[in-house]
């Protein structure tokens, strides 16, 4: 009944329906059939244009259409609109008699972007998207996912901070965090997640992860979440599809803090009683979605006051995982925020790369390959055997590196 009354008052007020029907159109979107009357009224301002005027408006007056036209309307009605512009251009090519040549080429290039637009129109429609709705989406999602990794309000005497970034400035990573109070009120849950891949196959992969493992976080018993998303992953049977992880449970009344690892490089315990970094897990567990049933050992330690706990990923890099989790133990244990590699090792590095190409094919004079550059220098950043790779990143060398203190 209330239904039948609203739409009764609305008969009465003019004003307010127009501006029901403005929110709708800005809401939803304008439909294919008025998409395409717009379309075709602007295809015949820029004809009527075109033909009043041409020796002041090039033919390119019709590439605003071609491209608007081709973000806004399915195949279909494209090409509707196409043809409509067709026939001013056929009429605009007989018309110009005395540069019939040029003509030709320009209705061949409005055209080729004709052609391009469709596929692009195609692409689109197989997703049932036009316009800009893909982008909007995707821009949702995104920030639907860096919703799932916002903090929560600590309580008085704990702090935390977190800090996402991917590489090269790409919004879409492997990469992310999840947050979540725990069975109790008093439990605070974080699981940071590398995913396999680069790029945007990383990028949606993440996406579905995340959704997956923020209905498992917080909901099944904090030592068998590991194991569970072990087992999503290995259902999904994804190409490449492993993921590595570290999972934490911390008590924020007591500061104990359960910690798990799946494949991922340790987290890292700062005690303010001795002033030093050390590694929690040495030994993590297997990479999610590699094998079932799996087990993924954790670590009972306590934050007392003063204490931090950090998380990082970097992902499964080969051997140089050794190398890294040594790394940042030694930097963080000296105090330090950052290490480089000093100016001499750096140069002695090189040399020994350059003395090892000359023993190599590509330095030989009738040698032509893409190992060499321009100058016919051949350059590679490991021209050793595998072996020595190996030997060569089981852990840092201390006096190779310096170190940027606070």
């Amino acid at each position: 009944m209330s239904g039948i009354v609203d739409a009764a008052r609305l008969r009465h007020q003019p004003g307010r329906r127009w501006r029901n029907e403005f929110r709708r159109v800005v809401g939803t979107g304008l439909s294919v059939r008025a998409r395409l009357y717009l379309v075709l009224l602007g295809i015949t301002f820029a004809g009527a244009i075109y033909l009043s005027f041409p020796e002041h408006f090039p033919r390119s007056v019709f590439v605003p259409c071609v491209l608007v036209a081709g973000l806004f309307l399915p195949p279909a009605p494209l090409l509707i609109s196409f043809g409509y512009m067709a026939c001013f251009l056929t009429v605009s090519v007989l018309v110009d008699s005395e540069d019939r040549n040029q003509a030709i080429v320009s209705l061949f290039v409005v055209g080729f972007g004709m052609a391009v637009m469709y596929l692009l129109s195609s692409s689109r429609a197989a997703l049932g998207l036009s316009g800009f709705t893909g982008d909007r989406m995707l821009a949702d999602l995104r920030s639907r996912q860096a919703s799932l990794a916002q903090l929560p309000a600590m309580p008085d005497g704990w702090g935390a901070e977190c800090h996402i970034a991917g590489a090269h400035g790409e919004f879409f990573s492997g990469d992310f965090l999840l947050c979540s109070s725990g069975p109790q009120a008093h439990d605070l849950e974080l699981v940071l997640v590398d995913v396999s891949g680069k790029g945007s196959r990383a990028g949606t992969r993440s996406l579905m992860l995340s959704s997956a493992l923020s209905g498992l976080l917080g909901q099944v018993a904090s030592d068998r979440f590991l194991e569970a998303a072990n087992s999503y992953l290995v259902r999904e049977q994804w190409r490449e599809g492993f993921a590595t992880a570290v999972h934490v449970r911390i008590d924020l009344r007591t500061g104990h803090f359960a910690i798990g690892s799946a494949g991922h490089p340790p987290a890292i315990h700062y005690s303010s009683a001795t002033g030093r970094w050390e590694a929690v897990l040495s030994r993590p567990g297997p990479v999610l979605g590699v094998m079932e049933a799996m087990t993924f050992p954790q670590t009972i330690r306590e934050l007392a006051p003063g204490d931090a706990l950090l998380l990082y990923t970097d992902g499964v890099i080969e051997s140089r995982t050794n190398q890294l989790a040594d790394g940042i133990d030694w930097m963080l244990g000296n105090g330090a925020q950052a290490m480089e590699p000093t100016d001499d090792a750096f140069s002695a590095f090189n040399e020994t790369v350059d003395e090892q190409l000359t023993k190599m094919i590509w330095s030989h004079p009738g040698s032509d390959s893409y190992y060499q550059n321009s100058k016919r220098r051949p350059y590679m950043s490991w021209p050793f055997r595998l072996v020595d790779y190996w030997h060569r990143t089981r852990g840092p060398v201390p006096q190779d590196f310096s170190l940027t203190t606070r």
